[in-house]
């Protein structure tokens, strides 16, 4: 279950950093 409810928290935190590294680049 912890990568049930983790990758749907971290998720929206994690594709906005992710999208802002590239973006950035």
């Amino acid at each position: 279950k912890l990568g049930e409810f983790v990758p749907t928290r971290h998720f929206t935190s994690y594709e906005s950093a992710r999208k802002d590294t590239k973006s950035r680049r």
